[in-house]
């Protein structure tokens, strides 16, 4: 089954993602050393698409899967 993703976002800590259902899941920044590691401005430059969030300046990817496999709601 496949969820769509209607809103992504950052905070200082983590990054969200909002399903179309209305659930909302999150990744903390500490967890992933790449982007524990990155500024403010290289965090808030992210795209997304239907399978997950990219930092091309960071080299890193996380996958909507992912953030629904934790079940990490907020």
């Amino acid at each position: 089954m496949k969820t769509t993703i209607v809103k992504v976002w950052i905070d200082s800590e983590a990054v969200y993602i909002q399903t179309i259902k209305g659930d909302i899941y999150n990744e903390l920044f500490a967890d992933y050393p790449r982007l524990r590691a990155a500024s403010p401005s290289q965090l808030a430059n992210f795209e997304y698409d239907n399978i997950g969030i990219h930092w091309k300046d960071l080299d890193e990817d996380l996958s909507y899967r992912g953030f629904m496999r934790k079940a990490k709601f907020v």
